[in-house]
């Protein structure tokens, strides 16, 4: 870590989150090189981490943070193992901002490079993002299932070893101002209904369907309250719905943010509401059975959750994710990879858990004992 804003500055080492642990015990921190407690940094630390951190766990952490002295006081503890800081927000927030901007640095993501991609395209994403990952431009109608336009992207695929069969076919797209890109695509397996296996350069990587769909419908979701409001399905039966009068207050309070991703919700007096419209990516579960799963989300969490926005995205991709036992064809495997690693965080579910794992070839050689 290395991080300064606001007169504070900010180092140390974290952990990622797969290597946290179930108790603060790796935890140490140090305020102007004095051992400290501190349930506001403690805090801070976890808030920087969500939400890849499952519940219950805490992260490996070596937080050294420096600040003015006249800011902290050291003498609230006989033993000077708490402090107060002037400006508490400040601090917390910085930490937080510290903690996101180290985890942001490396990413265990396999390396994803679109084939034969003209030299300025490429150019183009090495300069904007440093992992060489693919930037779909998505909204919340699209499904893992349905193909992305062609005259929006170019398709991005996983990239054979040269040389090797490719274990797919190739054909011709045509990209509107680019001409005509030949598209690699590599064999995908399904394992089990519930996994991906894919040959990357060094190996192999295992992706989870259900938690890299989860990913995938979360940044949709979240895109959608920013203003991008989400197509819905007009139902040719309006739905009636009774809801008691705690699941009213809360759908009274998160209506909006309920329209934005694609409900066309109307109160028709007393516990009764209307729905005529819903989000077209609603494909494993009734538009009744997710709104009641997230408003029991929302009326569980409520009394600890602030960010209202955050519950309902993790809730609704939850949901409307693909589930264990859904077959894929090879097109919704290789668009559900593409949109997975065009996310910011791709290596977890939005609940803190992978969404994929490697398995260097070395490793598979000595299991062979090679």
């Amino acid at each position: 870590m290395d991080y300064k804003a606001d007169g504070i500055q900010i180092s140390g080492w974290i952990g990622r989150p797969e290597s946290a642990r179930s108790s603060r015990v790796h935890q140490f921190i140090f305020v102007n090189r004095r051992p400290i407690v501190s349930q506001l940094l403690y805090h801070a630390i976890f808030e920087g981490y969500q939400p890849q951190l499952q519940k219950g766990k805490f992260p490996m952490a070596v937080i050294l943070l420096d600040i003015d002295r006249i800011r902290v006081d050291v003498n609230v503890h006989p033993t000077k193992r708490e402090v107060r800081f002037a400006d508490e927000r400040s601090v917390h927030h910085a930490l937080v901002s510290a903690v996101r901007s180290a985890l942001g640095k490396k990413t265990a993501a396999p390396q994803w490079t679109p084939p034969h991609a003209r030299a300025d395209i490429r150019k183009e994403l090495a300069a904007r993002f440093p992992f060489n990952e693919p930037v779909l431009q998505m909204d919340l109608q699209r499904t893992a299932s349905s193909q992305i336009p062609e005259n929006e992207r170019e398709h991005m695929t996983l990239q054979s070893q040269k040389g090797e069969d490719k274990g797919g076919a190739e054909d011709e797209s045509s990209v509107q101002g680019m001409g005509s890109l030949a598209e690699e695509k590599v064999t995908l397996w399904q394992l089990h209904k519930r996994y991906i296996l894919a040959q990357i350069k060094d190996g192999a990587v295992i992706i989870d369907q259900h938690a890299a769909h989860e990913r995938v419908l979360y940044e949709l979701a979240k895109k959608s309250f920013e203003g991008q409001r989400a197509t819905g399905q007009q139902l040719l039966f309006p739905l009636t719905m009774e809801l008691s009068f705690e699941e009213l207050a809360v759908m009274a309070e998160a209506l909006p943010l309920f329209q934005q991703l694609g409900f066309s919700i109307k109160l028709f007096g007393g516990n009764t509401v209307v729905v005529e419209a819903i989000p077209a990516l609603l494909r494993h579960t009734t538009g009744e059975q997710a709104m009641k799963d997230i408003l029991d989300d929302l009326i569980e969490t409520g009394k600890t959750e602030k960010n209202i926005r955050e519950r309902i995205a993790i809730s609704f991709a939850c949901k409307t994710a693909i589930k264990d036992g859904d077959p894929l064809s090879q097109d919704e495997m290789n668009n559900l990879i593409d949109m997975l690693f065009a996310t910011p965080n791709p290596d977890f579910c939005p609940h803190g858990r992978p969404t994929f794992i490697r398995m260097p070839l070395n490793e598979l050689d000595s299991k062979f004992k090679r």
